[in-house]
Protein backbone atom coordinates (compact mmCIF):
# COMPACT_ATOMS: atom_id res chain seq x y z
CA UNK A 1 0.00 0.00 0.00
CA UNK A 2 1.35 3.28 -0.90
CA UNK A 3 -0.19 6.36 0.35
CA UNK A 4 0.84 10.20 -0.34
CA UNK A 5 1.25 11.98 2.68
CA UNK A 6 -1.80 13.91 3.20
CA UNK A 7 -0.94 17.77 1.63
CA UNK A 8 -2.18 20.79 2.64
CA UNK A 9 -0.74 23.61 1.01
CA UNK A 10 -1.76 27.41 1.64
CA UNK A 11 -0.24 30.58 -0.28
CA UNK A 12 -0.88 33.65 0.26
CA UNK A 13 0.31 36.46 -2.41
CA UNK A 14 2.61 39.36 -1.47
CA UNK A 15 1.72 42.77 -2.66
CA UNK A 16 4.10 45.19 -3.73
CA UNK A 17 3.60 48.80 -4.49
CA UNK A 18 5.33 51.60 -6.12
CA UNK A 19 3.87 55.26 -5.44
CA UNK A 20 -0.20 54.85 -5.96
CA UNK A 21 0.55 51.50 -8.52
CA UNK A 22 0.13 47.75 -6.79
CA UNK A 23 0.97 44.60 -8.03
CA UNK A 24 0.25 41.42 -5.95
CA UNK A 25 1.61 37.91 -7.49
CA UNK A 26 1.25 33.96 -6.18
CA UNK A 27 2.53 31.02 -7.99
CA UNK A 28 2.55 27.49 -6.66
CA UNK A 29 3.38 24.40 -8.55
CA UNK A 30 2.76 21.60 -7.17
CA UNK A 31 3.57 17.82 -8.68
CA UNK A 32 3.51 14.64 -7.08
CA UNK A 33 3.37 10.35 -7.91
CA UNK A 34 2.11 7.40 -5.93
CA UNK A 35 2.74 4.04 -6.72
CA UNK A 36 2.35 0.87 -5.61
CA UNK A 37 2.30 -2.74 -6.77
CA UNK A 38 4.67 -5.06 -7.95
CA UNK A 39 7.55 -5.83 -9.50
CA UNK A 40 8.37 -8.20 -12.51
CA UNK A 41 8.78 -11.99 -11.84
CA UNK A 42 6.79 -12.61 -8.88
CA UNK A 43 5.37 -15.50 -7.52
CA UNK A 44 2.45 -15.12 -4.99
CA UNK A 45 0.02 -17.76 -2.92
CA UNK A 46 -1.47 -16.05 -0.59
CA UNK A 47 -5.18 -15.32 1.25
CA UNK A 48 -5.93 -11.43 0.22
CA UNK A 49 -4.01 -9.52 -2.15
CA UNK A 50 -4.41 -5.82 -1.79
CA UNK A 51 -2.36 -3.44 -3.84
CA UNK A 52 -3.64 0.22 -2.71
CA UNK A 53 -2.25 3.78 -4.75
CA UNK A 54 -3.98 6.51 -2.98
CA UNK A 55 -3.47 10.14 -2.61
CA UNK A 56 -5.00 13.46 -1.85
CA UNK A 57 -3.65 16.80 -1.98
CA UNK A 58 -5.20 19.78 -1.02
CA UNK A 59 -4.08 23.53 -2.63
CA UNK A 60 -5.22 27.02 -1.92
CA UNK A 61 -3.99 30.55 -2.70
CA UNK A 62 -5.19 34.02 -2.16
CA UNK A 63 -4.02 37.26 -3.74
CA UNK A 64 -4.81 40.70 -2.92
CA UNK A 65 -3.99 43.96 -4.18
CA UNK A 66 -5.19 47.49 -3.35
CA UNK A 67 -4.26 51.19 -4.39
CA UNK A 68 -5.19 54.83 -3.80
CA UNK A 69 -4.32 58.35 -4.93
CA UNK A 70 -5.23 61.73 -5.50
CA UNK A 71 -4.59 61.12 -9.43
CA UNK A 72 -3.97 58.02 -10.14
CA UNK A 73 -5.12 54.42 -8.42
CA UNK A 74 -3.71 51.21 -10.20
CA UNK A 75 -3.98 47.84 -8.76
CA UNK A 76 -3.63 44.46 -10.26
CA UNK A 77 -3.23 40.40 -9.36
CA UNK A 78 -1.14 37.66 -11.28
CA UNK A 79 -2.50 34.41 -9.45
CA UNK A 80 -1.16 31.28 -11.04
CA UNK A 81 -1.77 27.66 -9.76
CA UNK A 82 -0.46 24.72 -12.30
CA UNK A 83 -1.54 20.81 -10.46
CA UNK A 84 0.04 17.26 -11.58
CA UNK A 85 -0.76 14.53 -9.88
CA UNK A 86 -0.42 10.63 -11.14
CA UNK A 87 -1.53 7.68 -8.92
CA UNK A 88 -0.80 4.25 -10.08
CA UNK A 89 -1.29 0.75 -8.64
CA UNK A 90 0.49 -1.59 -10.69
CA UNK A 91 1.39 -5.50 -11.20
CA UNK A 92 4.38 -6.32 -13.64
CA UNK A 93 4.78 -9.22 -16.27
CA UNK A 94 4.87 -12.95 -15.79
CA UNK A 95 3.73 -12.78 -11.90
CA UNK A 96 1.87 -15.85 -11.00
CA UNK A 97 -0.76 -14.76 -8.16
CA UNK A 98 -3.08 -17.27 -6.18
CA UNK A 99 -5.26 -16.14 -4.17
CA UNK A 100 -8.77 -15.85 -2.48
CA UNK A 101 -8.68 -12.25 -3.14
CA UNK A 102 -7.27 -9.92 -5.24
CA UNK A 103 -8.35 -6.37 -4.69
CA UNK A 104 -6.42 -3.37 -6.93
CA UNK A 105 -6.95 0.10 -6.85
CA UNK A 106 -5.75 3.52 -7.86
CA UNK A 107 -7.61 6.38 -6.16
CA UNK A 108 -6.88 10.10 -6.18
CA UNK A 109 -8.31 13.23 -4.54
CA UNK A 110 -7.43 16.91 -5.52
CA UNK A 111 -8.99 19.32 -3.79
CA UNK A 112 -7.78 22.95 -4.74
CA UNK A 113 -9.00 26.09 -5.43
CA UNK A 114 -7.77 30.12 -5.84
CA UNK A 115 -9.08 33.61 -5.00
CA UNK A 116 -7.79 37.38 -5.92
CA UNK A 117 -9.03 40.54 -5.68
CA UNK A 118 -8.07 44.16 -6.48
CA UNK A 119 -8.98 47.96 -5.59
CA UNK A 120 -7.87 51.22 -7.36
CA UNK A 121 -9.09 54.14 -6.21
CA UNK A 122 -8.17 57.28 -7.80
CA UNK A 123 -8.90 60.34 -10.59
CA UNK A 124 -7.88 58.03 -13.04
CA UNK A 125 -8.28 54.26 -11.68
CA UNK A 126 -7.32 51.12 -13.42
CA UNK A 127 -7.49 47.57 -12.09
CA UNK A 128 -6.60 43.74 -13.68
CA UNK A 129 -6.24 40.59 -12.74
CA UNK A 130 -5.21 37.20 -14.02
CA UNK A 131 -5.92 34.04 -12.83
CA UNK A 132 -4.73 30.53 -13.98
CA UNK A 133 -5.54 27.13 -13.04
CA UNK A 134 -4.37 24.03 -14.32
CA UNK A 135 -5.13 20.64 -13.34
CA UNK A 136 -3.47 17.13 -14.86
CA UNK A 137 -2.67 13.71 -14.10
CA UNK A 138 -3.74 10.28 -13.97
CA UNK A 139 -4.98 7.36 -11.49
CA UNK A 140 -4.30 4.21 -12.96
CA UNK A 141 -4.06 0.96 -12.60
CA UNK A 142 -1.65 -0.91 -14.83
CA UNK A 143 -1.16 -5.11 -14.82
CA UNK A 144 1.53 -6.27 -17.64
CA UNK A 145 2.07 -8.77 -19.88
CA UNK A 146 1.86 -12.68 -18.87
CA UNK A 147 0.74 -12.38 -15.74
CA UNK A 148 -1.61 -14.78 -14.40
CA UNK A 149 -4.04 -14.11 -11.68
CA UNK A 150 -6.04 -17.22 -10.11
CA UNK A 151 -8.73 -16.42 -7.52
CA UNK A 152 -12.53 -16.36 -6.23
CA UNK A 153 -12.91 -12.82 -6.45
CA UNK A 154 -10.92 -10.20 -8.27
CA UNK A 155 -12.06 -6.48 -7.89
CA UNK A 156 -10.02 -3.85 -10.03
CA UNK A 157 -10.85 -0.02 -9.85
CA UNK A 158 -9.52 3.29 -10.87
CA UNK A 159 -11.02 6.47 -9.34
CA UNK A 160 -9.80 10.37 -9.94
CA UNK A 161 -11.73 12.88 -8.34
CA UNK A 162 -11.06 16.89 -8.39
CA UNK A 163 -13.18 19.65 -6.54
CA UNK A 164 -12.89 23.12 -6.46
CA UNK A 165 -15.74 24.65 -4.74
CA UNK A 166 -14.15 25.59 -1.41
CA UNK A 167 -13.64 28.76 -1.53
CA UNK A 168 -15.47 29.44 -5.00
CA UNK A 169 -18.82 28.39 -4.14
CA UNK A 170 -19.39 31.05 -1.57
CA UNK A 171 -17.29 33.52 -3.05
CA UNK A 172 -16.35 35.35 -5.92
CA UNK A 173 -12.63 33.25 -7.64
CA UNK A 174 -11.65 36.59 -8.88
CA UNK A 175 -13.10 40.27 -8.04
CA UNK A 176 -11.93 43.66 -9.23
CA UNK A 177 -13.46 47.44 -8.35
CA UNK A 178 -12.07 49.96 -9.41
CA UNK A 179 -13.48 54.28 -9.24
CA UNK A 180 -12.48 57.36 -10.72
CA UNK A 181 -12.97 60.08 -13.08
CA UNK A 182 -12.38 57.78 -15.58
CA UNK A 183 -11.84 54.37 -14.86
CA UNK A 184 -11.07 50.59 -16.85
CA UNK A 185 -10.82 47.40 -15.41
CA UNK A 186 -10.09 43.93 -16.83
CA UNK A 187 -10.05 40.66 -15.64
CA UNK A 188 -9.99 36.87 -16.39
CA UNK A 189 -10.00 33.76 -15.20
CA UNK A 190 -9.04 30.54 -17.25
CA UNK A 191 -9.07 26.73 -15.56
CA UNK A 192 -8.46 23.75 -17.54
CA UNK A 193 -8.51 20.59 -15.96
CA UNK A 194 -6.45 18.31 -18.10
CA UNK A 195 -6.02 18.57 -22.17
CA UNK A 196 -7.28 17.25 -25.60
CA UNK A 197 -4.02 15.12 -25.92
CA UNK A 198 -3.35 14.35 -22.03
CA UNK A 199 -6.90 14.09 -20.73
CA UNK A 200 -7.66 13.84 -16.56
CA UNK A 201 -8.99 10.75 -15.12
CA UNK A 202 -8.60 7.29 -14.75
CA UNK A 203 -8.28 4.07 -16.73
CA UNK A 204 -7.37 0.37 -16.62
CA UNK A 205 -4.59 -1.08 -18.78
CA UNK A 206 -4.17 -5.14 -19.02
CA UNK A 207 -1.40 -6.29 -21.31
CA UNK A 208 -0.66 -8.94 -23.87
CA UNK A 209 -0.85 -12.51 -22.59
CA UNK A 210 -2.39 -11.94 -18.96
CA UNK A 211 -4.79 -14.37 -17.84
CA UNK A 212 -7.43 -13.35 -14.91
CA UNK A 213 -9.08 -16.72 -14.13
CA UNK A 214 -12.14 -16.71 -11.33
CA UNK A 215 -13.64 -20.07 -9.78
CA UNK A 216 -15.39 -20.66 -6.66
CA UNK A 217 -17.60 -23.26 -4.95
CA UNK A 218 -19.62 -20.44 -3.04
CA UNK A 219 -23.10 -20.13 -3.34
CA UNK A 220 -22.65 -16.60 -4.49
CA UNK A 221 -20.49 -17.77 -6.97
CA UNK A 222 -17.27 -15.38 -8.26
CA UNK A 223 -16.37 -12.15 -8.58
CA UNK A 224 -14.67 -10.53 -11.63
CA UNK A 225 -15.23 -6.42 -11.88
CA UNK A 226 -13.38 -4.20 -13.64
CA UNK A 227 -14.30 -0.34 -13.01
CA UNK A 228 -13.30 3.25 -13.34
CA UNK A 229 -15.22 6.32 -12.45
CA UNK A 230 -14.00 10.17 -12.67
CA UNK A 231 -15.97 12.56 -11.14
CA UNK A 232 -15.20 16.45 -11.20
CA UNK A 233 -16.37 19.89 -9.68
CA UNK A 234 -15.52 23.58 -10.97
CA UNK A 235 -16.71 26.67 -9.70
CA UNK A 236 -14.81 29.75 -11.84
CA UNK A 237 -16.70 33.11 -10.62
CA UNK A 238 -15.77 36.62 -11.67
CA UNK A 239 -16.85 40.17 -10.63
CA UNK A 240 -16.09 43.21 -11.98
CA UNK A 241 -17.52 46.81 -10.52
CA UNK A 242 -16.31 50.21 -12.19
CA UNK A 243 -17.51 53.82 -11.82
CA UNK A 244 -16.37 57.06 -13.10
CA UNK A 245 -17.32 59.84 -15.37
CA UNK A 246 -15.85 57.21 -17.57
CA UNK A 247 -15.94 53.90 -16.68
CA UNK A 248 -15.43 50.96 -18.92
CA UNK A 249 -14.98 46.99 -17.95
CA UNK A 250 -14.30 43.89 -19.41
CA UNK A 251 -14.66 40.40 -17.15
CA UNK A 252 -13.81 36.67 -18.33
CA UNK A 253 -14.29 33.35 -16.84
CA UNK A 254 -12.91 30.30 -19.59
CA UNK A 255 -13.06 26.93 -18.22
CA UNK A 256 -12.24 23.72 -19.95
CA UNK A 257 -12.49 19.96 -18.58
CA UNK A 258 -10.74 17.08 -20.83
CA UNK A 259 -11.77 14.12 -18.92
CA UNK A 260 -11.54 10.34 -18.98
CA UNK A 261 -12.55 6.99 -17.74
CA UNK A 262 -11.84 4.33 -19.43
CA UNK A 263 -10.43 0.62 -19.85
CA UNK A 264 -8.35 -0.63 -22.21
CA UNK A 265 -7.22 -4.77 -22.63
CA UNK A 266 -4.94 -5.82 -25.00
CA UNK A 267 -4.47 -8.91 -25.51
CA UNK A 268 -5.50 -10.21 -22.17
CA UNK A 269 -8.25 -12.83 -20.99
CA UNK A 270 -10.96 -12.49 -18.36
CA UNK A 271 -12.73 -15.85 -17.13
CA UNK A 272 -15.42 -16.24 -14.55
CA UNK A 273 -15.99 -20.05 -14.71
CA UNK A 274 -18.87 -19.31 -11.96
CA UNK A 275 -20.43 -16.18 -12.03
CA UNK A 276 -20.25 -12.55 -14.10
CA UNK A 277 -17.37 -10.77 -15.90
CA UNK A 278 -18.06 -6.64 -15.16
CA UNK A 279 -16.39 -3.86 -17.55
CA UNK A 280 -17.72 -0.21 -16.84
CA UNK A 281 -16.58 3.08 -16.71
CA UNK A 282 -18.56 6.34 -15.73
CA UNK A 283 -17.78 10.35 -15.07
CA UNK A 284 -19.57 12.81 -13.46
CA UNK A 285 -19.29 16.38 -13.64
CA UNK A 286 -20.29 19.65 -13.19
CA UNK A 287 -18.58 23.02 -13.75
CA UNK A 288 -20.11 26.49 -13.70
CA UNK A 289 -18.87 29.85 -15.16
CA UNK A 290 -19.87 33.25 -14.25
CA UNK A 291 -19.17 36.55 -15.29
CA UNK A 292 -20.68 39.51 -13.56
CA UNK A 293 -19.87 42.97 -14.58
CA UNK A 294 -21.66 46.32 -13.11
CA UNK A 295 -20.51 49.74 -14.78
CA UNK A 296 -21.93 53.31 -13.86
CA UNK A 297 -20.89 56.80 -15.48
CA UNK A 298 -21.47 59.42 -17.58
CA UNK A 299 -20.17 57.35 -20.59
CA UNK A 300 -19.71 53.46 -19.43
CA UNK A 301 -18.92 50.47 -21.12
CA UNK A 302 -19.44 46.61 -20.14
CA UNK A 303 -18.35 42.93 -21.31
CA UNK A 304 -18.90 39.69 -19.61
CA UNK A 305 -17.80 36.77 -20.94
CA UNK A 306 -18.24 33.11 -19.72
CA UNK A 307 -17.51 30.06 -21.39
CA UNK A 308 -17.06 26.29 -20.39
CA UNK A 309 -16.39 23.00 -22.48
CA UNK A 310 -16.58 19.71 -21.00
CA UNK A 311 -15.40 16.88 -22.79
CA UNK A 312 -16.05 12.70 -21.40
CA UNK A 313 -14.32 9.85 -22.88
CA UNK A 314 -15.53 6.56 -21.49
CA UNK A 315 -13.70 4.15 -24.00
CA UNK A 316 -13.95 0.33 -23.13
CA UNK A 317 -11.24 -0.83 -25.34
CA UNK A 318 -10.80 -4.59 -26.17
CA UNK A 319 -8.28 -5.40 -28.69
CA UNK A 320 -7.14 -9.26 -29.32
CA UNK A 321 -8.95 -10.27 -26.03
CA UNK A 322 -10.63 -13.04 -24.78
CA UNK A 323 -13.79 -12.62 -22.27
CA UNK A 324 -15.83 -15.48 -20.34
CA UNK A 325 -18.59 -15.57 -18.13
CA UNK A 326 -22.25 -16.37 -17.17
CA UNK A 327 -23.22 -12.64 -18.11
CA UNK A 328 -20.36 -10.56 -19.60
CA UNK A 329 -21.82 -6.69 -19.09
CA UNK A 330 -19.50 -3.79 -20.98
CA UNK A 331 -20.97 -0.92 -19.98
CA UNK A 332 -19.34 2.63 -21.16
CA UNK A 333 -21.28 5.33 -19.29
CA UNK A 334 -22.65 3.40 -16.75
CA UNK A 335 -21.23 1.88 -13.22
CA UNK A 336 -22.51 -1.79 -11.86
CA UNK A 337 -25.44 -0.19 -10.48
CA UNK A 338 -26.50 1.09 -13.99
CA UNK A 339 -26.09 4.35 -12.66
CA UNK A 340 -25.54 7.00 -15.78
CA UNK A 341 -23.01 9.79 -16.54
CA UNK A 342 -24.06 12.37 -14.52
CA UNK A 343 -22.55 15.85 -16.64
CA UNK A 344 -23.76 19.03 -16.42
CA UNK A 345 -21.99 22.78 -16.67
CA UNK A 346 -23.35 25.99 -17.03
CA UNK A 347 -22.04 29.54 -18.40
CA UNK A 348 -23.99 32.29 -17.17
CA UNK A 349 -23.11 36.22 -17.42
CA UNK A 350 -24.90 39.14 -15.65
CA UNK A 351 -24.27 42.85 -16.35
CA UNK A 352 -26.07 46.03 -14.86
CA UNK A 353 -25.06 49.38 -16.37
CA UNK A 354 -26.16 52.71 -15.58
CA UNK A 355 -25.14 55.40 -17.51
CA UNK A 356 -26.30 58.71 -19.98
CA UNK A 357 -24.53 56.85 -22.69
CA UNK A 358 -23.53 53.39 -22.57
CA UNK A 359 -22.76 49.50 -24.10
CA UNK A 360 -23.12 46.23 -22.84
CA UNK A 361 -21.85 43.05 -24.32
CA UNK A 362 -22.83 39.37 -22.55
CA UNK A 363 -21.84 36.20 -24.41
CA UNK A 364 -22.13 32.85 -23.08
CA UNK A 365 -21.49 29.01 -24.72
CA UNK A 366 -21.71 26.10 -22.68
CA UNK A 367 -20.63 23.11 -24.46
CA UNK A 368 -20.85 19.22 -23.45
CA UNK A 369 -19.17 16.61 -25.51
CA UNK A 370 -19.60 13.20 -24.16
CA UNK A 371 -18.03 10.03 -25.49
CA UNK A 372 -19.31 6.39 -24.51
CA UNK A 373 -17.78 3.33 -26.85
CA UNK A 374 -17.22 -0.14 -26.61
CA UNK A 375 -14.97 -1.13 -29.06
CA UNK A 376 -13.85 -5.23 -30.00
CA UNK A 377 -11.15 -4.99 -32.12
CA UNK A 378 -8.64 -7.42 -33.65
CA UNK A 379 -9.11 -10.77 -32.67
CA UNK A 380 -11.70 -10.44 -29.58
CA UNK A 381 -13.81 -13.08 -28.46
CA UNK A 382 -16.58 -12.57 -26.29
CA UNK A 383 -18.34 -15.91 -24.71
CA UNK A 384 -21.24 -15.60 -22.37
CA UNK A 385 -23.47 -18.88 -20.81
CA UNK A 386 -26.54 -16.09 -20.61
CA UNK A 387 -26.36 -12.79 -21.96
CA UNK A 388 -23.57 -10.32 -23.47
CA UNK A 389 -24.45 -6.79 -22.65
CA UNK A 390 -22.66 -3.75 -24.36
CA UNK A 391 -24.09 -0.52 -22.87
CA UNK A 392 -23.39 3.22 -24.35
CA UNK A 393 -26.55 5.27 -23.51
CA UNK A 394 -25.73 8.73 -22.92
CA UNK A 395 -26.23 9.92 -19.30
CA UNK A 396 -29.51 11.68 -18.36
CA UNK A 397 -30.40 15.26 -18.69
CA UNK A 398 -30.59 15.73 -22.73
CA UNK A 399 -29.85 18.62 -24.03
CA UNK A 400 -30.70 20.19 -20.74
CA UNK A 401 -27.34 19.38 -19.08
CA UNK A 402 -25.43 22.60 -21.36
CA UNK A 403 -26.88 25.40 -19.61
CA UNK A 404 -27.06 29.63 -20.79
CA UNK A 405 -27.92 31.66 -17.63
CA UNK A 406 -27.72 35.44 -17.01
CA UNK A 407 -29.62 38.58 -16.90
CA UNK A 408 -28.53 41.86 -18.24
CA UNK A 409 -30.07 45.46 -17.63
CA UNK A 410 -28.94 48.72 -19.84
CA UNK A 411 -30.29 52.00 -18.49
CA UNK A 412 -28.83 54.50 -20.52
CA UNK A 413 -29.96 56.89 -23.75
CA UNK A 414 -31.68 53.65 -25.02
CA UNK A 415 -32.89 51.47 -22.25
CA UNK A 416 -33.35 47.66 -22.71
CA UNK A 417 -32.75 44.40 -20.79
CA UNK A 418 -33.52 41.11 -20.56
CA UNK A 419 -32.00 37.04 -20.19
CA UNK A 420 -29.63 34.72 -21.95
CA UNK A 421 -31.39 31.75 -20.00
CA UNK A 422 -31.35 28.91 -22.65
CA UNK A 423 -29.87 25.78 -23.92
CA UNK A 424 -25.80 25.03 -24.91
CA UNK A 425 -24.31 22.18 -26.88
CA UNK A 426 -24.83 18.40 -26.51
CA UNK A 427 -22.66 16.19 -28.36
CA UNK A 428 -23.59 12.84 -27.54
CA UNK A 429 -21.17 9.95 -29.10
CA UNK A 430 -23.39 7.11 -28.38
CA UNK A 431 -24.53 4.21 -29.40
CA UNK A 432 -21.12 3.13 -30.29
CA UNK A 433 -20.79 -0.56 -29.90
CA UNK A 434 -18.20 -1.07 -32.21
CA UNK A 435 -17.51 -4.76 -33.62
Amino acid sequence: QAEDGIRDIGVTGVQTCALPICVASVTTTDRSLVRAGLGNDVQIDTGVLRIDGYARESVFQFASASSGGLFLGAAGADSSLALRGDSFATVGDRNRITANTVQITSARDNNFDARSENLAVGLLAGSGAAMTNALGGISQVEIGSQTTIDAETVVIRAKSAADKTAMSAKRDSLDSTSAGLASMTAIGLATAVGSSSNRFGSRVFIGDGTDITVQSDTATGGTLDITTYTNVDIIDKVRVDGYGGLAVNFALADQSADLVSGIDLNGASLRNFSGDVLLATRTDADLTAAANVGSGGAIAGANANAFSDLSSDNTIRLTNAELLGTDVKLRSGQDASRVSNLLMNTARADMKLVALQGFSVPIVKATIDEMNAVRLLGDTAVRAVRDIEMITEAGTGGDERARHRGMYLNLSGTPYGGDLDGNGTVISKIGRAHV
